[in-house]
């Protein structure tokens, strides 16, 4: 039995022509974590980082063939599913006795959907899928394992049970990353703390109910937590064997305990690494920034999505607009640098309350800003909503890329798909265009890495905002 793992390259044709700005930013830890557990049990597996390695489809297809798996498996994020049919469709071409097998949070979300559609698939793996996986290929019956959707030999698609549960994230081994190449990863924004950086989790699962994610489809509301020792010793392994200057924790909610992020600070400080995490602004407060920024954090991800209270609201984000001007002032005191990420295009968004985002955005001081269009994925709440409501456009899935750039795919009440496009694009441009916005990043270049790293962003900065 061999098995190849796919990480799929992103979409050029739908990223349009800012993809040649956004560099390969962090590996599939979902893959890793995959090929770690076959490697645990002993069953030979191979990783092609199309993406990492910047491999074109022609070039992807040639390494499946050459290598000639048994199963090949992809992970399926909406935004690169039609990388992975075009790649399923040509593998089943050339090696028809190859199994196709789709995981990951659109499968997750459209499991027999996704087999019926494109009839070259095999089998979809629901919800956390290494010890699934397992079983597939120990060679176990599909009727017995729980967890899929499989396609029978009259071509039946099978919905088996879910599997009971979430897995002891503690009991996984450390993600496989020496079967790819680190050192081709290099995040536009966050390398000038530090390179090379890398990626790790945690934990896994989170409490929150924002309408927009999707998350808990696969990893349930029940926050799972590695132990700060296991963690630790990861931190190690990624210091020693691969000389990681810079850590991006991806955890959906890094900061949900106070003690844990207090601890993992002090160990991480000892380490004098720089990283960069997750954090939720309504338990923020003065120790817990402390305590980070003597840790070595260099950067807070966080979500504050809308300037109004209403929209937030709708949105179940759970804070308000008071905590957000608390959290900011704490970052802006300790000089934590912040990415605030926003949505336009809730239901109920106006030209008001859009208004209202772009003058909070510039009112906060963010160092850094993404603003997004309102497109539900499958598995959100916010996605039933839009079915419900009759909203959601006739979508072929296969075309949709990152919600940065591509086209609305809801018909909103109040917005035209052209003014929801030119709504990001005047945010952009407001935000970073500014001459005391322009003013402080010019006084913050005070090193090479960080001049190369502004001049690197400044196309894509350009292109979002608008200004070709």
């Amino acid at each position: 039995m061999k098995i190849v793992l796919i990480n799929p390259a992103s979409q050029e044709k739908v990223y349009g022509k800012i993809h040649k700005h956004l560099p390969p930013t962090a590996p599939s830890l979902g893959v890793l974590y995959l090929a770690a557990v076959l490697e645990e049990n002993k069953i030979p597996v191979y990783v092609i980082d199309a993406y990492g390695e910047n491999y074109n489809l022609e070039r992807t297809v040639e390494e499946i063939k050459r290598l000639k798996p048994d199963i090949v498996g992809y992970t399926v994020m909406t935004t690169v599913l039609g990388v992975v049919v075009e790649l399923a469709r040509r593998v089943k071409e050339d090696l028809p006795c190859s199994l196709n097998i789709v995981g990951g949070p659109h499968i997750t979300a459209m499991p027999v959907e996704s087999l019926i559609n494109y009839p070259f698939l095999d089998i979809s793996v629901i919800g956390e899928g290494e010890y699934t996986l397992l079983e597939i290929a120990q060679g176990r019956n599909l009727n017995e394992i729980k967890g899929i959707a499989y396609r029978q030999k009259d071509g039946e698609v099978v919905l088996n049970p879910p599997r009971e549960g979430f897995i002891d994230v503690d009991k996984l081994p450390l993600p496989a990353k020496h079967l790819i190449d680190l050192a081709k990863y290099h995040h536009a924004l966050f390398e000038s703390y530090g390179k090379p950086l890398t990626t790790l989790l945690t934990s896994r699962g989170c409490p929150y109910q924002c309408t927009f994610c999707s998350s808990q489809v696969t990893f349930g509301r029940r926050i799972r937590f590695r132990n700060v020792e296991s963690v630790m010793a990861e931190v190690d392994s990624l210091i020693e064997k691969y000389r990681i200057k810079a850590i991006e924790f991806r955890d959906d909610v890094f900061t949900v305990n106070k003690a844990r992020v207090i601890k993992l600070s002090e160990e991480l400080g000892k380490r004098k690494i720089a990283w960069i995490a997750n954090a939720r602004l309504d338990i923020i407060d003065d120790d817990m920034v402390k305590a980070m920024k003597e840790g070595g954090c260099k950067l807070l991800e966080v979500g504050v999505e809308s300037g109004s209270q209403k929209i937030l609201d709708e949105y179940r984000k759970g804070i308000k607009i008071e905590q957000i001007l608390k959290a900011f002032e704490i970052f802006n005191r300790y000089k934590i640098d912040t990415l605030a990420f926003f949505i336009f295009g809730a239901l109920s968004e106006t030209a008001k309350t859009a208004q209202k985002t772009i003058d909070l955005a510039k009112k906060i001081k963010p160092t850094f800003v993404e603003f997004f269009i309102l497109n539900p994925m499958p598995g959100s709440p916010a996605y039933k909503t839009a079915l419900e409501k009759g909203m959601m456009k006739s979508i072929d899935w296969t075309e949709v890329s990152s919600p940065q750039f591509f086209k609305p795919i809801i018909k909103h009440p109040n917005f035209s798909e052209e003014e929801l496009v030119g709504l990001i694009k005047r945010a952009y441009k407001e935000f970073y265009l500014r001459f005391s916005y322009i003013l402080k990043i010019a006084l913050r270049m005070n090193s090479p890495l960080r001049i190369r790293t502004y001049v690197r962003l400044l196309p894509a900065i350009l292109k979002l905002s608008g200004v070709e």
